[in-house]
Formats: structure tokens, C-alpha cells, sequence
């Protein structure tokens, strides 16, 4: 009987069957097959072992599942098993880390029983790299410490980086990056000081490296707010791209601008997670380096023809109008505004007496296509329930009735000119009225009361105070706050008598101050006294009885101000500078509890960093039967480090499609997705709430947003149901991914809704 042939037409020697199943594949195996390939411990990159096993290993990484991947690069290693890159390929796409694991080990003993012992590896020094196997071994090391790391093995992933170190002085696979994070994550900064003396370059990682162990080791002092600065002057991109205000490198005529450009995103897509781990470094960042809150013009501008053919897709609201206008406006600006105001895009409904949005433009006049961008912008991206498109849309501009004519009427949607926009002109004369600022300098509250205690009481006079942050944020000295505004409100007449905003911390000394302007300087009348004041803060409350019941004024504490929190209200709505989602307890059968628990679980699940619990994005499979659909696929985002959080798929061909980076995938994108980001890159009433119910956040820059996405690139907050799946699957799956075995694993977690059962696995 004839032998059979291996890839090469060579004859099998005896007793060395092909490999049927990667389970099998262990040291011993693999040490005794190289044993028998006795002249392949000398093999060159031109052998044609080599060369045919590099090829097969080359297709296989074309691939995006273990599966597919499997049955080339086991040719691979039948041919050639001391080619390492072939189990590097497979540790890719590993199901689970410990299988990662398994594989890089097996790269490890294929190159160092090649070579005949690990012992005879340290005379290759940092010549290593330029050995047919040395890139592949470095990049197995690097991967078994990336492993051990998420594992739990803390000590020995820092000993493979130390060794390495040691086998190649010149650190060509740059393990002094991974070690530095890994020193910075224990505490030990003595050893990463050490480290960053040893290797004293001037490089963008290790000046950021440096700036990151100063915070963690002495926090915001001069000293490191100085190397931050330093690092910050060697590239100056590298701080946008952690913040996450910039994800990809821009092209560029300037060479070097582009250099620099590119280096800040791979520093920031391989370490990132390293300032995310040190609690309030990226909020230290954005504050030391005065980074105010994110431009979006910086990305890339959506394609008009693809948020068309969005905005087709949406249901029509029979009937309902819209009225569209771009305006100079200071609604909104600091106080201190001295510029000429900026444009801003006003959109109105008339039947629902609703401004739907007061969205900031460009500083330059816009153009007729930019406006209409946003404007459908709006429509794919409501606020309120599923987004629609109006049935009319009122311009009082005639080249915006030009220009947009003929693309509305592709939508079926009317567009008409008209000569005035009285809807628009009343809801931005009434927000001018409640926005104004009163300029007038606070005086010392005890020459108020001198001043005060001489007037009159009006008894049946009753006035609302308080003071609150408003929905807005604004950048001071180039770092994002938000102003507060005490405001002094007559109830009987609906009238604002005073108000201050400032960006100072909500006081009950700075109401009282406001409520002592109110009587002194009231915005109608002569000075006098009311006959009560109502607030609903009982700080405020004991400050009130202190100073003004001796002089016959009633004080109250209610636990609501119906009149002031319905001008708060209206004040807020305008001053919203985005035509954004509604905040979470804001959706219809949402709960606080249901928010709660997001929120909570969120946290929780940031504090695991699951992104560094699986080596790669490999989606999980997910049965819940409780919910509308009972399967889901999800993808943790992390690995690449510029964005965290994870992604629930509903379609399975979907998600191949974006896995592959197919080109309509975008467009039919169908799922939840959860991202986290600072204070400012949530609804303000979410944040309110958060604080005000002391939910949990994990950190400064993990504060958790969820989105719904539905075909044609349209979002909305999740219905209840929804986010009590996502408070499941983010509860769930850093469970999941510490198991050690690909089984399926059925877990019981607690939800806002009660308990629910879930099950998961990977997705082959």
C-alpha cells in the first residue's frame, strides 16, 4: 500500500497520522513531530516547507473564524510544524483566552524546539528579530503575557515581559510598553520609573507613559501635570484620540503632521485601556491639557444621499409640519459671550408648540446643503420614540425652498415658502426672555439686609427660588462645565424677578444673594418684600428662616416648585445644544429602577474590562427567552482601545457584514450598542439623576450611554424591555468570558425587571 503525501508531495513517515482536531494539539505532540523533521531545526526562509507553510497560514489569516482559519493552518503545521506563525494564527481567533493561551505557548515550543532548548535562545540577543521564526516568537511572548494578564496570572505576565527584555535588549516587539502598564495596574511604580530610566527615549509612548506614572503615583501636582504637558508638546494628537474625540488619522499634505498623526493612534489603540484603568486620568488629561468638549465637526460629514435614503425609510406623521430656519442667536452662551452670536439651527412644531431643536452651526454663514445634512439628521435621529419624517417643512428662505425642493419631494415631503415663521419667532422670543442673565454684580448679602429690612411686605405675594445646573455646557479656561442658575420667580404672575448663572457650585448663598436682588431690584415694580418664599432644598430652607422670617416673610419647604421648575424646563429646552436622544428616565415606561440597574450593571461591567478577558472581538451567541427577541449576538468592544463598551446584534448576517466591513453594512446596522464617556456625553437629566440617586460610575470617563439602532442609521433610547436585556447581557458577560471551557454557560442575573435567565456561548 502507498504511503500517502503531505502538502509537498512527500511520503508521511510512518506513525504520523494527520491532525484531526486542534485539541490535540499539545507540546509533547508537537516537540516529538519536530523530532521526527529532524532536518527542519535548520529550516531557512527559502526552504519550500517554509515557504508552502507561510502561504497556507497567509490565506488562513484572510479568514475571521477559528473554523475557517483551522483547516489551512493544520496543513501549515503538518508541512512545516516548527513554522510558528501558524500557531500565532490560530491564538487570534482562539474562542477563549485559555485556548489563546494554549496556542501561543505552542508557537513557543515550536520555534524553541526548532533551535533545541530554550537555552539556546539567549545568544541570539537582538538579532532575534531577523530570524525566520523571531517575529513570530516575539509576537507569541507578547500574546502569552497579554493572556496571562487577562487570566489573572498578574506576576507571570510581567516575568514574560522581563524576560523578553532580557532576550532582546533592543525591544523590538516594544514589551516596555505592555510592562510599564502592567507595573502601572499593580502599583509598582518604583519598577516602572526603573524601566522608563532603562529605556530613555523620546518617544510619544513612553513620554505619555511617563505622564501616566506621575498621576498614578502622585496624582494632579505641579510635577505631573508639567510631563503631561511635555508629552502633550512632543504630539499633540495623542490626548483626542484617548479622549476619544478624534478615531482615525486625517489625510494630510504635511508629511510630518500625518507622522505624528498616525503614532498618536497606535499609541493610543495599544495602551489607552492603561489610562482607562487609572481612575480619573482621562478627565485629569482633558482638564490639564484645557481640551473643552468635543468638536463634532471634526468627524467626517455624513453622506447626504445615505441619510436620504434613511429618512425613506421612516414612517410620515400625517399632517404634521415642521418650521426650519437657521439664526444668529446668544440663547445658550456664557454669560460673558463678546462674539458676534453664532448660527443656530431652530426646528419647530407648531401643533405641538415644540422646539425640537437650537443646534449650534458653523461660525460661517451656512450653506443651504450643510442645514439640510442636519436637518435630516433630526428626523433619522428623534429624540422622542421612533424617529419620522413631517409631511411639510415651512423655509422663509428662498434658496433653502430652492435647494431642498426637489430632495424633499423625493421623501414626499412638502416643501413650502413662507413670508414669516411665526412659530419659530414666538418660541425664540419667549426663550430670549427666560435666557437673559441678569449682569448685575451680587452685593455683600449684610448690606442687602440693611437695606431690605426698611420695606414693605406685600402678604399675598408668593415667590419660588432655587438654584440649578442647567442642560447646557459651556468651556471655561478650555474644560467643559456647566453653569448654574439661581433663578427668583413670582408664582401669582408667572414673572422671573432675578436670576444669576454663574459657574459656581449651586449655594444656598448664592439664592439668597439672588432673592435679596429680587427685592431690591425686582425686574418689574418697586422694591418690597413678598409675603412667602417657597423652595425645595432644606439647606436653602434654614438659610431662608435665618434672614428673612424676623421680617414677617413666611418661608416654605415644598417637596415640588410646580411654577419654577416649568420656566427651568422651558429655559432648559433651549438651551440644549444638540438635537440629542431623550434622556433615559425620560423614555415611556422607563423606569428610575430600570436606569438604576443600567447603570449599576454598567459599572460593573466596565470595572471588569471584559475588552482585556477575550483576545479578540469573537462574537458570543445569547438565548433569553423572556424578551421580544430571544437571540442576540454580541461583540465586546475594547481590544483596539479607542472605544469600550459592547454591542448587541439581532441578525447574524449582519453581524458577518460588519465583521467583514461590508460596504452597506452601516446602513443596516439593527441592535443596542453601549459606550461609555465623560459627564457631558450623556443626557443631562440622566446625570442629574445619577447623582441625585447616587448611581453608581465606575469612573470620571465611564459614565454609560446606550443607543438603539435601527436600520438606515436611525437611533433612539431603548424601550424598557431593552435595557433590561443590556443590564442582563452586561451583568452576564464578564462571567462568561472568565470561563475556562467553550461550554454553554446558563446564568441567572438580576435585573430592574426581576430575575432573568441567560444563556451564552460562542458563535462559531
Amino acid at each position: 500500500m502507498a504511503k500517502s503525501k503531505d502538502g509537498l508531495g512527500r511520503k508521511r513517515q510512518p506513525g504520523r497520522e494527520a491532525i484531526a482536531d486542534p485539541a490535540t494539539l499539545d507540546a509533547a505532540w508537537l516537540e516529538q513531530r519536530i523530532r521526527e523533521s529532524g532536518e527542519l531545526s535548520t529550516k531557512k526562509e527559502r526552504d519550500p516547507a517554509f515557504i508552502a507553510a507561510k502561504g497556507l497560514v497567509s490565506q488562513a489569516s484572510r479568514h475571521l473564524q477559528f473554523e475557517e482559519r483551522w483547516p489551512l493552518v493544520r496543513q501549515a503545521i503538518e508541512i512545516c510544524p516548527e513554522f510558528a506563525e501558524s500557531f500565532v494564527c490560530l491564538a487570534e481567533v482562539a474562542p477563549t483566552n485559555r485556548e489563546a493561551e494554549k496556542f501561543y505557548r505552542l508557537a513557543i515550543t515550536a520555534v524553541e524546539a526548532a533551535l533545541g532548548g530554550s537555552d539556546r535562545l539567549s545568544p541570539c540577543g537582538s538579532s532575534f528579530w531577523n530570524q525566520p521564526n523571531g517575529r513570530s516568537y516575539l509576537r507569541a511572548r507578547y500574546g502569552l503575557a497579554e493572556c496571562l494578564w487577562a487570566d489573572g496570572k498578574r506576576d507571570q505576565a510581567i516575568q514574560e515581559c522581563r524576560e523578553m527584555l532580557e532576550l532582546d535588549p533592543s525591544d523590538d516587539m516594544a514589551f516596555r510598553y505592555l510592562l510599564g502598564g502592567f507595573y502601572g495596574q499593580t502599583g509598582q511604580y518604583n519598577r516602572w520609573q526603573e524601566l522608563l530610566d532603562r529605556y530613555p527615549d523620546d518617544s510619544v509612548d513612553w513620554w505619555f507613559s511617563r505622564a501616566l506614572l506621575a498621576f498614578s503615583r502622585d496624582g494632579d501636582v505641579p510635577d505631573s501635570r508639567q510631563v503631561l504637558q511635555r508629552a502633550h508638546a512632543v504630539n499633540p494628537f495623542v490626548a483626542a484620540y484617548l479622549l476619544g474625540d478624534r478615531s482615525t488619522p486625517e489625510d494630510r499634505n504635511d508629511m510630518d503632521a500625518w507622522l505624528l498623526d498616525t503614532a498618536a493612534f497606535a499609541y493610543a489603540a495599544e495602551l489607552s485601556s492603561f489610562w482607562r484603568s487609572a481612575p480619573g486620568a482621562l478627565s485629569w488629561l482633558r482638564q490639564t491639557l484645557r481640551i473643552g468638549l468635543p468638536d463634532s465637526r471634526r468627524a467626517a460629514r455624513p453622506s447626504t444621499r445615505r441619510l436620504m435614503d434613511t429618512v425613506a425609510e421612516l414612517p410620515q406623521a400625517e399632517g404634521v409640519v415642521w418650521q426650519v430656519d437657521y439664526r444668529r442667536t446668544q440663547i445658550g452662551c456664557p454669560p460673558d459671550w463678546d462674539g458676534p452670536p453664532p448660527w443656530a439651527l431652530v426646528v419647530t412644531c407648531p401643533q405641538k408648540n415644540d422646539l425640537l431643536v437650537l443646534d449650534t452651526l458653523e461660525a460661517e454663514r451656512p450653506a443651504s446643503k450643510d442645514v439640510l445634512i442636519r436637518l435630516l439628521q433630526t428626523m433619522a435621529n428623534s429624540g422622542d420614540g421612533d424617529p419620522e419624517r413631517p409631511e411639510v417643512i415651512q423655509v422663509q428662505r428662498k434658496q433653502l425652498a430652492k435647494s431642498w425642493s426637489p430632495k424633499l419631494d423625493a421623501l414626499d415631503i412638502e416643501c413650502q415658502f413662507v413670508r414669516e415663521l411665526e412659530h419659530i419667532d414666538h418660541v425664540l422670543d419667549g426663550l430670549r426672555e427666560l435666557a437673559q442673565v441678569c449682569h448685575q454684580d451680587l452685593q455683600d448679602l449684610d448690606e442687602c439686609m440693611e437695606q431690605i429690612a426698611d420695606l414693605e411686605i406685600e402678604p399675598g405675594e408668593v415667590w419660588q427660588a432655587d438654584m440649578r445646573r442647567m442642560s447646557t455646557w459651556v468651556t471655561e479656561d478650555g474644560v467643559p462645565s456647566r453653569p448654574a442658575a439661581a433663578m427668583v420667580a413670582n408664582c401669582l404672575e408667572n414673572l422671573i424677578l432675578a436670576q444669576h448663572v454663574s459657574l459656581e457650585e449651586p449655594s444656598p448663598e448664592v439664592t439668597v444673594r439672588t432673592i435679596a436682588a429680587a427685592i431690591l431690584t425686582p425686574a418689574i415694580g418697586a422694591p418690597h418684600l413678598p409675603g412667602a418664599i417657597e423652595v425645595c432644598c432644606e439647606r436653602m430652607y434654614q438659610a431662608l428662616r435665618a434672614k428673612f422670617e424676623p421680617l414677617g416673610v413666611e418661608c416654605r419647604l415644598l417637596p415640588v416648585l410646580e411654577q419654577l421648575d416649568f420656566i427651568y424646563g422651558e429655559l432648559e429646552r433651549g438651551l440644549t445644544s444638540h438635537g440629542g436622544m431623550s434622556a433615559l428616565i425620560d423614555v415611556p415606561g422607563v423606569t428610575l429602577d430600570h436606569v438604576a440597574g443600567f447603570f449599576d450593571a454598567a459599572a460593573q461591567f466596565y470595572r471588569c474590562q471584559p475588552w482585556r478577558l477575550t483576545p479578540h472581538d469573537r462574537p458570543i451567541r445569547i438565548q433569553c427567552d423572556r424578551f421580544q427577541t430571544d437571540k442576540w449576538y454580541a461583540v465586546v468592544l475594547g481590544q483596539s482601545g479607542l472605544t469600550c463598551g459592547l454591542v448587541l446584534y439581532e441578525d447574524s448576517e449582519l453581524l458577518e457584514a460588519t465583521l467583514w466591513n461590508a460596504e452597506d453594512a452601516e446602513r443596516r446596522q439593527s441592535g443596542l450598542s453601549v459606550l461609555f464617556g465623560e459627564a457631558f456625553d450623556i443626557a443631562v437629566r440622566d446625570l442629574d439623576a445619577a447623582e441625585k440617586h447616587a448611581w453608581p460610575v465606575a469612573s470620571a470617563e465611564a459614565y454609560p450611554m446606550i443607543i438603539r439602532m435601527n436600520p438606515g442609521m436611525a437611533m433612539r433610547p431603548p424601550l424598557h424591555w431593552e435595557l433590561e436585556l443590556t443590564e442582563a447581557c452586561l451583568r452576564s458577560i464578564p462571567a462568561f468570558l472568565q470561563n475556562t471551557t467553550k461550554d454553554t454557560r446558563v446564568q441567572t442575573v438580576p435585573t430592574a425587571g426581576g430575575n432573568v435567565q441567560i444563556s451564552l456561548d460562542w458563535y462559531r
